[in-house]
């Protein structure tokens, strides 16, 4: 188990909006997929919870370590020294049914770094990128952190529209390859 609390929390230890959750993938598998059907697997209806239970809600699931991923990816950017600032926190936010997937900030230089995860198999469209920066509002971010960049996580790549307007908005893009070491995503 592991107490989550929102990235942009100044006192994490003392805040009263932490969430737990289990950090073994294995485990949330269980708890989540075999666990409630354990009486309907005994039965031998294994490929019945697959198809009607499983399937259904596996990508949901998925989606889930899909942004745990994209938070250690922006980890692994700071410790190379390829973030344009020095993280001091890299979590997610959430407040009053709005969520924001990735989040790094700095206080000291007065930087935030936001993310929108998509486990989809469309590709990520500029409509993302808007409700991205309705969030950034909602949390009140520019006023705490003058200094708003962007990135983007996706399962099935970016439209072409989102990425004409990229360069005016300093989005960065990454794949859910690109989470994965090069070799495996054919690079090299």
């Amino acid at each position: 188990m592991k107490r989550m609390v929102p990235a942009n929390e100044s006192r994490p230890e003392k805040s009263k909006k932490g969430l737990y959750e289990i950090v073994d993938h294995f485990l949330r598998f269980w708890f989540r997929f075999v666990h409630p059907y354990r009486g309907t697997l005994e039965l031998g209806l294994a490929d019945a919870v697959l198809e009607q239970r499983v399937r259904p809600a596996f990508d949901q699931f998925v989606s889930h370590a899909f942004e745990e991923g994209a938070r250690e990816h922006v980890a692994r950017l700071a410790r190379a020294g390829e973030l344009p600032f020095l993280p001091e926190r890299i979590g997610g936010w959430w407040e009053r049914g709005e969520e924001i997937d990735v989040v790094a900030v700095s206080d000291a230089e007065g930087t935030i770094l936001i993310g929108e995860c998509q486990w989809s198999v469309k590709a990520v469209g500029l409509d993302v990128l808007v409700d991205l920066k309705r969030k950034v509002q909602v949390l009140g971010a520019q006023e705490r952190w003058p200094r708003v960049s962007y990135v983007l996580f996706a399962k099935a790549g970016f439209t072409p529209e989102l990425r004409a307007a990229a360069p005016s908005e300093g989005v960065r893009f990454v794949e859910a390859c690109a989470l994965k070491r090069m070799e495996d995503c054919g690079l090299q």
